[in-house]
């Protein structure tokens, strides 16, 4: 029986930020249903290579496949199948939890798959839907980030 093409595959994939490359060629092979574990000193480019598969800095490479497609055709089915966390919890201080989780689904053209209530629920902030992002600790920001997934 043959194994099961890789989820995604990439060879000699390179991050670009300001026109230098940030790390070295990557080749990577995962599997649906495997994890990879990245860690590196700060200013490794571990932000960047993260960043640079669903295409929101400059990369170049060699072969980029996702799920069977490769790029550029692959980047819609790509960013529909992950979400993105950054360092910033990508929240509006003025709007509450509520508001910001209702315009994250906006600007995605989805709407939520579960109450917002709920969503909050999941991650440790019940009846926080009504409070100002403004308002929360950083912990609790992180927690509503993730809320949006």
């Amino acid at each position: 029986m043959a194994a099961a093409a890789p989820l995604l595959e990439l060879d000699q994939f390179i991050c670009l930020r300001g026109g230098e490359t940030v790390f070295a060629p990557i080749d990577l092979r995962l599997q649906g249903g495997e994890i990879l574990w990245l860690t590196g000193p700060n200013g490794a480019g571990k932000t960047s290579l993260l960043r640079g598969l669903l295409g929101l800095v400059e990369c170049h490479f060699d072969r980029f496949r996702f799920d069977g497609q490769a790029l550029p055709a692959a980047l819609p089915w790509l960013r529909d199948r992950t979400c993105w966390v950054g360092h910033d919890a990508a929240l509006k201080a003025e709007l509450t939890l509520a508001e910001n989780l209702h315009f994250d689904c906006g600007q995605r053209g989805q709407q939520p798959l579960i109450p917002i209530e709920s969503a909050l629920y999941k991650v440790g902030l019940p009846g926080f839907a009504k409070l100002r992002a403004g308002t929360l600790s950083a912990g609790q920001r992180r927690r509503a980030a993730l809320a949006r997934l």
